[in-house]
């Protein structure tokens, strides 16, 4: 398969690359969206998280 994350821990690569988003500056952009719900940062993480489940 030709995908750009076809190697031998590309997918773990690209988790640990996912991390930076979900950090402070994607909670920043998850209460922007979602203003007044605390819970909103904390499903944009878990979103990053599982985004690749189907994969594994």
């Amino acid at each position: 398969m030709q995908h750009h994350r076809a190697f031998a821990g590309g997918l773990l690569v690209h988790g640990a690359g996912l991390l930076d988003p979900a950090g402070p500056a994607g909670e920043e952009a998850a209460r922007s969206m979602v203003p007044g719900d605390a819970r909103s940062p904390h499903l944009a993480q878990l979103g990053y998280r599982l985004h690749d489940l189907g994969k594994l």
